[in-house]
């Protein structure tokens, strides 16, 4: 691992998403993409092989909330800064997520 760069873990069902992301972030040159999985279970998993500074995570996942996924990295790895992306615009998922401890909360439609 080079020093200087930004470890990042992507979680999101869509499968476009997450692809389009990971290849717009992996242009940056203090950015390295660890892992892009498709649900929660995925990212515990990759979290407990690999040391991330960031996790990008949709609100809505197929079997879960991000939300509630947000809770369990904050405990179980807090020193990982969270994204949250939605789709969706919720006062309530925005709400849920800062009371979770995201970072920051971003519109995958760019709004």
């Amino acid at each position: 691992m080079s020093e200087g760069l930004i470890r990042v873990a992507m979680c999101d069902d869509h499968d476009m998403v997450r692809n389009a992301l990971a290849m717009v972030l992996d242009r940056e040159a203090d950015i390295e993409i660890v892992g892009a999985v498709a649900a929660g279970p995925e990212l515990l998993e990759l979290l407990s092989k690999e040391q991330v500074d960031v996790a990008i995570l949709d609100v809505r996942l197929k079997d879960e909330s991000g939300v509630e996924l947000a809770q369990r990295l904050r405990v179980d790895h807090p020193a990982c800064k969270i994204v949250m992306l939605t789709s969706f615009e919720s006062d309530t998922a925005l709400v849920n997520s800062f009371e979770a401890g995201v970072s920051a909360f971003m519109f995958k439609t760019g709004n």
